[in-house]
């Protein structure tokens, strides 16, 4: 399929992106996965997924300082991505193969820590059920009682 879209459109940045990835990890013709990712990224150069694989690529090749900062770039691109424990665990992956073990322990264990699912985000709050939205006092709730612990409940 993504030969038909790219076909289409030859600047198809999410048709360059998962083509892409089939040559890097089905085909493992990493040359020609990383012309596609490199093509992808100068069309749309914020793209966080397509930035993570090529990571990912680099990380499979041992360039390990352009596996890390094109991981580190995605964090930041995408703080609150829903798939930030994959950009994480790629992250870390890139980290080993850069040989700072450190950063690696880190992020693999944030990439096993699941985001809190009662706290709703904005812009999807609307599609939370009912029941849910009691997120935020929940939250609320959190914090002053840890500021009554603190010895300081007059701070919320």
């Amino acid at each position: 399929y993504t030969g038909r879209a790219l076909d289409i459109d030859p600047q198809n940045t999410a048709a360059l992106v998962a083509e892409g990835f089939v040559r890097n990890n089905l085909l493992h013709d990493l040359d020609s996965a990383l012309e596609l990712y490199d093509t992808a990224l100068d069309l749309t150069p914020n793209d966080a997924t397509g930035r993570a694989l090529r990571a990912a690529l680099y990380t499979f090749r041992g360039e390990g300082k352009k596996a890390v900062q094109d991981a580190e770039r995605v964090l930041h691109l995408a703080p609150l991505d829903p798939n930030r424990f994959f950009f994480q665990s790629l992250a870390a992956g890139a980290s080993l193969a850069d040989c700072d073990n450190e950063r690696a322990v880190t992020l693999a264990k944030n990439a096993n820590t699941p985001p809190r699912s009662d706290v709703p985000r904005a812009g999807d709050t609307s599609a939370q059920p009912v029941e849910r939205l009691d997120g935020p006092t929940v939250v609320a709730a959190e914090f002053r009682d840890q500021f009554a612990e603190q010895g300081d409940p007059g701070q919320l």
